[in-house]
């Protein structure tokens, strides 16, 4: 009769760490989303495309706003990737630094991007082998450089990219 009493203890005993194992390993669980790096074309959007969805809809609660694809969305988004490489180049980007991750600099960064490339009011767009120049140069920018106005790098101004 002990015997059987101690191995019922023991099998109580295993479960409640199992238990206690498994509920340590749930919350230790991070909810992470994977980041990569978008690339875009010069392909036109279908209808719709870019357009919020309505709530309860598929929308994400927890998304960051960014601005509306218009007209520059490309550009900016190419600029926005040049602007965070330069601030991962420059040790800008972690934990303790002004953005803790790379996602976290190109949501800030196409917002500042989509306000610099509309802002310009290029009435053709912006020159393509011109842009190239431009994000060159910002890559390229000393790390004590102030990027908060990209027109301020001469190969970023208006005049240096608006297409002819």
């Amino acid at each position: 009769m002990e015997h059987e009493l101690r191995h019922k203890h023991l099998a109580e005993f295993v479960f409640v760490g199992l238990a206690v194992a498994l509920v340590l390993v749930t919350c230790a669980h991070k909810d992470t989303v994977p980041v990569g790096t978008t690339t875009t074309t010069g392909a036109e959007l279908p209808a719709g495309a870019g357009e919020e969805a309505p709530p309860g809809h598929g929308a994400d609660p927890r998304a960051i706003e960014v601005p509306a694809l218009g007209e520059g969305a490309a550009e900016a988004e190419n600029l926005a990737q040049a602007l965070c490489e330069r601030k991962l180049a420059c040790d800008e980007i972690g934990p303790n630094r002004p953005h803790a991750s790379m996602q976290a600099c190109m949501n800030e960064a196409r917002r500042t991007a989509t306000v610099d490339v509309q802002s310009m009011g290029c009435p053709q767009g912006l020159a393509e082998p011109l842009l190239g120049n431009c994000l060159s140069a910002v890559r390229a920018q000393p790390c004590s450089a102030d990027l908060d106005i990209v027109a301020n790098v001469d190969a970023c101004s208006q005049a240096s990219l608006c297409a002819p």
